[in-house]
């Protein structure tokens, strides 16, 4: 698991995530057609602002979804925090910290932590311009 503090985090205007949670009989269930707007992202995980709460440590997987001409990807973790947030159109934001990159089941894939890695040259504040 890529630790919080190392990881900078980016904004990408406009990207927006769906998810669905893991459960006994859940996972692998299809996406529902409700994204909700990302607040910021990095290599470790991601946050976004929800009308639903969510229960911390429960594992989900989440489709990331960067502009029209990107194909979104998908990604798995679990939640991490939940606060209120004082916007008017969400009643929550929402943390989720990613499962670790690798080859092996169960693991997000190493293509995806090089789209992540790709997206925060792209979007980082300490870019080169």
């Amino acid at each position: 698991m890529l630790e919080r503090r190392t990881c900078e985090r980016f904004v990408i205007p406009g990207s927006t995530i769906a998810y669905t949670l893991h459960g006994f009989f859940k996972k692998h269930q299809p996406f529902p057609d409700k994204f909700y707007p990302v607040t910021d992202l990095s290599k470790g995980g991601i946050s976004f602002l929800s009308d639903i709460p969510l229960r911390e440590n429960k594992e989900l997987s989440v489709l990331l979804n960067i502009s029209e001409k990107d194909s979104p990807f998908q990604l798995e973790g679990k939640v991490a925090y939940i606060s209120l947030d004082s916007g008017v159109s969400y009643r929550y934001r929402i943390g989720i910290q990613f499962k670790p990159f690798g080859t092996k089941e169960g693991l997000n894939s190493l293509d995806n932590l090089n789209r992540l890695e790709e997206l925060e040259k792209t979007y980082s504040s300490g870019r080169k311009q």
